[in-house]
């Protein structure tokens, strides 16, 4: 709309205003009474606002509206006039004193005065106006307002002819504000204050409505909150909706403080000038009332990865209000603010400088901060949840008995069962977290584990000399340790992978670099997921999954050749594809094909895997396909591995082959050449005259207390003798991101994984593997169930901040569970459901487990730990349960879509089953 301002003159204040939506109002009023613009000048009693002319448009047609004084100004009006036009004539002056020839040549030869209400009605399609309307003191504001705002399409007709309140202040608040007012209620305008335009909206309501209807609007929506109304009246008025669900969360968090009641009240009040400072309180009691309102809207708007920069703005303003009330230290209460977070996480780090004798201590502030609802959101989480874990191992060690099986075989197997876990922890650790204190608290833990580690990789190092030097495994091919096999890495084909080919089909897949520690990443994004399509099956005989050891020194031109050559054996890629071509036509697998990197490259533009490959994965003739994937080996030079989140999609090409694979029905081998250590610019560089190598160096003396000095055939120099570093802080070479050759335990000891298509997990012969993961990784020191284990699991102790943080909802008794297993609604349900895999036994673990973990929700691995079947029998056996539980498809037991992760609801639980807390 276009304006245009001429002279100004004097107007009567008792006239009526006429608004450019007020004339067009009145010009469809006139054609629906067949009238156009050709049959005269509009004329309407009433005044300009400040203005004496306007040029506005009415579909499409000019609209000429002009302000005329006296007479003599209108019959100037009237001569330019124009019938392809409108022309309006707008003036104060009564009929009388225009005279019979000016209203000649108006509309209905009179002067149409002005009726907002009826405009209104017109522009509802209403034939009558709820009274609730207009017999508020400033109703022709409201309909003034009204009319200003109507959008372009019209304003939706009124139901049954009838314009009530909320129809109207309902198509205004979903039209301006956005605010959905079909089922207007508390938490509908909790939520609608959280979004970024809601000041802004509430803002453009007064600007273009009108004070009138802007207030009308606002008393409206405060009706909808019922008892919350004076605060909801007084921030809207005060153009401050976007404070109202922070301060509900402040106020109503320190109202629901019992133990520190004074403190809390002195918060409140340095909160009075937030609140609008209403001597009689009613501000702040409303407050209380919407605290838990507000709590609900911000953990649902957390939910959704769309509306979560609400949440994160909403919380931060609370934030700021709890530093504004000197709250900070009761803030630890609050399971939603964010300073409450950050307290609990320095209670965490409190406990973690004494990591061994502060056990129960990490564990108590672990819970607190896993039941903070911000946790799962929070970035700095898995760097504390692998702190926990570090201090769990520390806690092991430190309590395991000193001597120490120093046979290369139980080394390995600490390597691979244990330490490589310790690994992939330390590299989450590492990053740190921005806050110097924590970070401090981080940096001291690393150290002892670090410390603890370095014992472990010297302790490797030696038994790997002797080991090597007395041959050991050469005759069987592989070491083994309680039942559990680590091959030597020239025997993983012959002992592993060819068997399994001779009866099935076979997918290996090589991925060079791969350690221990990257591979608890890969393989439990593979493995541990809802949508996993992978069961880990266990080698023959086996309790565990496999392991290898490197030949040395363990760099690709010496391991993966051996690896693939199937003997002791160096050189480069022609020579391993030369020693695998012999090594399977050796095996009756001739025309068994092996990819490498510039083979897997070459697919066409839209396809993810090369015509050769795919179509070798395909042929059910070819028994074997292997290739070499070179992700992880090319991060040591080019990215950082430790920073990396090493998953399925982290490794090119792992992704398409392992569908293909599986479409194919094959089993997948996944193993490696050799391991890594990371660099963490902690170490130095030791030049060697002669060596241009990262890790290892030619065998001269003198040998350093970080070195070891190893001789014998696996040994793949020209004398069959090396010095290589133990210590991962040593290089002879410069600085990389990561190195191999060494012989540190991550560089030599590495995964060989088998696995089948979750579809071939219950055929004949198969044995799937229980989860891998050290007990530690997933529960606290004494209290997790590790696999093939038979007791049951100790529940938590009370948490250590019961004062602080306890919860409102009563602790479940000891007994509760034993109550409900006998319980006849339990035993109805067991005679409905008939007989079942599943025992009561496991039932009774899995229920005491979820009673005390936070927010009664565990992990998938945690929850196979504590059944005690494999993880790709988890869901089978979570389904027994659910029918146990879950009467008539209530979910007692559920289990969450996006992480797996499986959750009790206590509350319907104790409705369903009828057993008290």
């Amino acid at each position: 709309m276009a304006r245009r301002g001429m002279t100004t003159v004097a107007r009567s204040s008792h006239a009526t205003v006429v608004s450019p939506a007020m004339v067009h109002a009145m010009i469809d009023y006139v054609l629906g009474q067949r009238y156009g613009s050709r049959d005269g000048v509009l004329g309407i009693r009433g005044r300009l606002a400040g203005e004496d002319r306007l040029i506005t448009e009415h579909r499409g047609r000019p609209v000429e509206v002009s302000y005329a004084e006296s007479a003599l100004a209108a019959r100037e009006v009237l001569l330019g006039w124009r019938p392809d036009r409108w022309s309006v004539l707008v003036t104060d002056r009564g009929e009388d004193d225009l005279g019979a020839g000016v209203l000649a040549h108006l509309i209905g030869q009179r002067l149409r005065s002005p009726d907002p209400w009826q405009a209104v009605r017109q522009r509802f399609g209403a034939v009558a106006v709820d009274v609730r309307l207009t017999s508020i003191p400033a109703q022709q504001g409201i309909a003034q307002g009204l009319l200003e705002l109507m959008p372009a399409q019209g304003w939706p007709a009124a139901p049954a002819g009838m314009l009530t309140r909320d129809h109207a202040f309902g198509s205004v608040a979903r039209t301006v504000l956005g605010l959905d007012a079909s089922a207007l209620d508390l938490v509908s305008v909790l939520g609608w204050t959280t979004r970024a335009d809601a000041t802004r909206g509430l803002g453009e309501l007064r600007e273009a409505g009108g004070d009138a209807l802007a207030d009308a609007i606002v008393d409206w929506i405060a009706d909808a909150a019922g008892e919350a109304a004076p605060a909801v009246r007084r921030l809207f008025r005060d153009g401050r909706p976007g404070d109202l669900v922070p301060l509900g969360l402040v106020v109503g968090f320190l109202h629901a403080e019992t133990r520190h009641r004074h403190e809390a009240e002195v918060a409140v009040a340095r909160l009075s000038g937030h609140l609008g400072g209403i001597g009689d309180g009613a501000v702040e009691q409303a407050m209380r009332l919407i605290g838990p309102q507000a709590e609900t809207v911000t953990a649902t708007l957390l939910t959704d990865d769309r509306t979560r920069p609400d949440a994160d703005r909403t919380i931060a303003a609370a934030d700021g209000l709890i530093r504004v009330a000197g709250a900070e230290g009761l803030a630890e209460r609050s399971d939603l603010l964010r300073t409450g977070l950050q307290r609990r996480l320095h209670r965490l780090a409190d406990g973690l400088r004494a990591p061994v004798a502060a056990a129960e201590e990490i564990e108590h502030a672990w819970q607190a901060v896993l039941g903070h609802v911000l946790a799962r959101v929070d970035p700095r989480l898995p760097v504390f949840q692998a702190s926990v874990r570090l201090a769990r191992w520390l806690q092991v060690v430190e309590s395991s008995d000193t001597s120490v099986n120093d046979t290369l075989a139980a080394l390995s197997r600490r390597q691979a069962d244990t330490d490589g876990w310790v690994d992939a922890a330390v590299n989450d650790a590492a990053g740190g977290v921005d806050d110097p204190a924590l970070g401090t608290v981080l940096e001291g833990l690393l150290g002892l584990v670090r410390a603890v580690r370095d014992r472990h990789d010297l302790e490797f190092a030696q038994s790997l000399a002797n080991g090597v030097r007395d041959e050991e495994g050469a005759e069987d091919g592989y070491l083994e340790h309680d039942g559990s096999r680590v091959y030597l890495l020239e025997h993983v084909l012959p002992e592993v992978v060819f068997p399994l080919a001779r009866t099935e089909l076979v997918l290996l897949l090589v991925l060079d670099g791969l350690s221990t520690g990257v591979a608890t990443e890969v393989f439990t994004d593979l493995l541990d997921n809802p949508t996993a399509v992978w069961a880990e099956r266990l080698d023959d005989g086996s309790p565990r999954r496999a392991a290898a050891l490197a030949v040395l020194p363990s760099v690709t031109e010496v391991s993966r050749t051996s690896l693939l050559s199937g003997e002791l054996v160096a050189g480069p890629q022609d020579r391993e594809t030369r020693g695998y071509e012999e090594l399977t036509r050796a095996h009756g697998l001739t025309g068994s094909p092996l990819f490498h990197k510039r083979d897997l490259e070459v697919a066409r533009l839209g396809h993810s895997l090369a015509d050769r490959v795919r179509h070798a994965i395909d042929d059910p003739g070819t028994r074997l396909v292997s290739a070499v994937l070179n992700t992880i080996d090319d991060a040591l030079d080019r990215s950082d591995p430790a920073g990396t989140h090493w998953s399925v999609d982290a490794v090119k090409h792992l992704r398409p082959l392992l569908d293909r694979a599986r479409e194919a029905g094959r089993t997948v081998v996944i193993a490696s050449d050799h391991g890594h250590v990371v660099e963490r610019r902690l170490g130095q560089q030791r030049a060697h005259p002669g060596s241009s190598t990262t890790r290892y160096r030619n065998a001269e003396e003198p040998v350093h207390a970080d070195e070891v000095m190893i001789e014998g055939s696996r040994v793949l120099s020209a004398d069959h003798r090396a010095v290589l570093a133990v210590s991962e802080r040593l290089r002879y070479g410069p600085m990389k991101a990561g190195y191999h050759g060494g012989a540190a335990p991550a560089e030599v000891v590495i995964p060989v994984l088998i696995m089948v298509p979750i579809e071939r997990a219950q055929d004949p012969g198969v044995r799937l593997a229980p989860s891998q993961q050290p007990a530690w990784w997933s529960e606290p020191v004494g209290a997790a169930h590790a696999p093939q284990s038979t007791g049951s699991p100790n529940v938590d102790p009370p948490t250590l901040f019961d004062d602080e943080l306890a919860d409102s909802s009563p602790l479940p008794r000891p007994d509760w569970v034993t109550r409900l297993l006998h319980s006849s609604a339990y035993r109805a349900q067991k005679q409905v459901v008939g007989r079942l895999a599943i025992t009561d036994e496991q039932v009774s673990r899995v229920l005491t487990r979820l009673l005390t973990a936070p927010q009664h929700r565990l992990a998938s691995q945690q929850c196979a730990l504590v059944l005690e079947v494999a993880p790709a029998r988890l869901p089978g056996a979570l389904e027994q349960i659910r029918k146990l539980l879950n009467i008539e498809g209530y979910a007692v037991i559920a289990r969450e879509p996006a992480t797996g992760a499986v959750i009790l609801d206590l509350e319907l639980a104790v409705e369903q089953f009828g057993v008290t807390l």
